[in-house]
């Protein structure tokens, strides 16, 4: 069944057809499997970080990687430490996640705010090339400005063919 439905059954049907694993003599409860299951996370989980510790914590076990948007050895973040996994609101997983965040306020005056895994600038030489890391890793999400009238003042014109 869908994921929300069979969820709805676990937790109504202790005793659900499906949970009885049939190479046994016993017939199993939801109950059991689920001691089966944390028995069995805590068995992998200790071979494949060792006894229980630091290396347990979910931000490193996930292993979060940014990389170029080019795939450039170098020019990512590697090993970035962060919540999230392939199924929640911060759907992070190793190289895979949301690369811009955003929420909007719809209302008389729309009010945005934003951030992406980058930075203000997509020169590797600059301050700003990854600027932003920190602040999309902890969730941070920075104002956005909408204009209503066209900006005379700019801190940077780009003139193509002479024409303005």
């Amino acid at each position: 069944p869908p994921r929300d439905r069979f969820v709805e059954v676990v937790k109504a049907e202790s005793d659900f057809l499906f949970f009885d694993n049939i190479k046994t003599e016993k017939v199993e409860t939801r109950e059991d499997i689920a001691t089966a299951s944390l028995k069995e996370t805590v068995r992998e989980m200790t071979n494949y970080y060792g006894k229980f510790g630091e290396k347990w914590n979910w931000g490193i076990a996930i292993d979060n990687d940014i990389n170029h948007l080019a795939d450039i050895p170098g020019f990512g973040a590697q090993n970035i430490y962060s919540s999230g996994s392939a199924e929640s609101i911060n759907a992070v997983h190793g190289e895979h996640g949301p690369s811009w965040r955003m929420i909007v306020e719809l209302g008389p005056e729309v009010k945005a705010w934003g951030v992406y895994p980058g930075g203000a600038s997509g020169n590797p030489g600059s301050p700003n090339y990854d600027s932003m890391i920190e602040a999309w890793r902890t969730g941070q999400l920075f104002e956005l400005n909408f204009y209503k009238e066209k900006p005379y003042d700019f801190n940077y014109k780009m003139v193509l063919n002479g024409d303005e």
